[in-house]
């Protein structure tokens, strides 16, 4: 983060506007979106800068280090989904996984299994509702017409 602000670009906040015009280094498509708009170009650059410079400090925090880690799972995808780089940010987001000890990954897993458990149960509960509804709508128009 302290070398690249010593650059120009990245000093004045248009570095990820220039990255993202290089052809070789973008997916069609998503790299436009942002380098044609002042705003995201800067906030990109500086918070790129901001977040490569706190990153080594806040690490260590026992409850910053899940923010750490969203920012660096941001970054490292923003840069595997726009310049193409994806391996580069997976090795990267894998190796910020070391933050975590044993216990939290199974926490993770159980909170992971128990979430799937209730999403499952709740797309069952809508599917057994959207049949009974349509057992019920085909079964309404028969007594219609006895009544009528």
């Amino acid at each position: 983060g302290f070398y690249k602000n010593q650059g120009h670009v990245w000093s004045s906040g248009t570095a990820i506007y220039y990255i993202l015009r290089i052809n070789g280094f973008a997916l069609p498509g998503w790299g436009d979106y942002i380098w044609r708009s002042a705003a995201l170009v800067t906030i990109g650059t500086y918070g790129t800068v901001l977040f490569e410079i706190s990153h080594p400090f806040l690490m260590w925090d026992r409850r910053l280090k899940y923010l750490v880690f969203a920012g660096a799972f941001l970054l490292h995808a923003s840069i595997g989904i726009l310049m193409g780089l994806v391996w580069f940010s997976v090795t990267m987001i894998g190796a910020h996984a070391i933050l975590f000890d044993d216990d939290e990954y199974a926490r993770l897993h159980d909170w992971y299994c128990t979430a799937w458990r209730k999403i499952v149960e709740a797309f069952r509960s809508l599917r057994a509702g959207a049949r009974s509804y349509d057992a019920g709508e085909a079964a309404e128009p028969a007594s219609a017409n006895v009544g009528g």
